[in-house]
């Protein structure tokens, strides 16, 4: 016959078709890992044509909330005076385009983080939640009308965040696990043979 049919149970074992356990829970973390790279650059994409956007509608947004106000005092029979109306819609304006240019400048840094999440899994996951928490405290300061409205999707970016952190430290602590340790001198380039648990000094 040209072939046993009959294997030994530690070859059938060593399928090489199967990858070990190990492997298989680094490729998963990996993938998670992906997700979360993906994630930050589009929250990071997202924030950034959202908060452009605001910055360039700056002054027709304050000019309405301005006018709806002006309309409400005037049916109130009071008398405005427009010189401080048209400084306060300047200031307005001020105002708004410059908190929008720091929230398009905090979203440009999740899609630096999540570029760095191949290469520094762990603190670009923290920095990446971390971040996206203090952007999450901010508007409940600034709009809480708007975190509410999306708060069902902050739920889900915040849970996938921190299970992508805790994929991160699972991924590297498994990495580090698998590094190799140094070789041991090899002892016969100091000049020392053992033959038979016999030593001597060549």
């Amino acid at each position: 016959m040209s072939g046993n049919p009959y294997r030994s149970p530690s070859a059938q074992l060593a399928h090489p078709a199967l990858p070990p356990l190990g492997s298989l829970a680094q490729s998963a973390r990996a993938a998670e890992l992906r997700k979360a790279r993906g994630l930050l650059l589009f929250v990071g994409l997202v924030g950034i044509l959202m908060y452009g956007f605001f910055f360039l509608r700056a002054e027709h947004q304050v000019e309405r909330a301005i006018e709806r106000q002006v309309q409400q005092l005037e049916r109130r029979g009071l008398a405005l005076d427009m010189k401080k109306v048209e400084q306060l819609k300047r200031e307005a304006v001020r105002t708004t385009r410059r908190v929008n240019a720091l929230a398009v400048g905090a979203a440009a840094t999740f899609l630096v983080i999540g570029c760095y999440v191949p290469k520094y899994p762990v603190p670009a996951t923290c920095l990446g939640l971390l971040g996206y928490l203090a952007g999450l405290a901010l508007l409940v300061i600034i709009d809480q009308a708007t975190m509410w409205k999306g708060l069902v999707v902050n739920i889900v970016i915040v849970l996938a965040l921190i299970r992508a952190v805790q994929a991160a430290i699972a991924y590297e602590s498994a990495r580090g696990a698998e590094t190799p340790a140094e070789n041991p001198p090899d002892r016969r380039h100091a000049g020392v043979w053992e033959v038979s648990g016999v030593s001597g000094i060549s």
